[in-house]
């Protein structure tokens, strides 16, 4: 596995944006929030609120944020949170990103993303906290 640098993915001074290569997850990483969304997911996060007033649940993406609190919260998003930009990068399989105290490595079976001794892994199949 191989690091990436982090200024080559940094988005308007907003912080360190990425996307999979098959541009079906993306993952911010800044000072305020930090987290990875999965747009076309089978799955849904265990304990993640997926009820935005009547949209379907197929129609929301799926996955993780960290906020200032640093609690992992599993969620459903109705919007794109983790893509700054139709032209972030994509972060290619078998590299590592660090940026705001996050590591992520992408994979060809989804992204791992650890602080501290806190993580998630995220998915179109899975998704799992610890």
């Amino acid at each position: 596995m191989s690091a990436a640098d982090p200024a080559d993915y940094t988005v308007s001074d907003a912080g360190v944006y990425f996307f999979t290569p098959s541009r079906n997850i993306a993952c911010g990483l800044t000072p305020d929030i930090t987290g990875c969304q999965v747009f076309k997911a089978t799955a849904i996060p265990p304990g993640a609120d997926c009820d935005h007033g009547g949209q379907p649940r197929d129609e929301l993406s799926k996955g993780y944020y960290v906020d200032e609190r640093e609690v992992i919260t599993p969620s459903c998003f109705n919007q794109g949170l983790f893509n700054a930009s139709a032209n972030q990068k994509v972060l290619d399989y078998g590299r590592s990103l660090t940026a705001a105290g996050t590591v992520c490595v992408s994979r060809a079976d989804g992204v791992t993303c650890t602080r501290a001794e806190h993580g998630f892994f995220v998915s179109a199949q899975s998704f799992k906290q610890w």
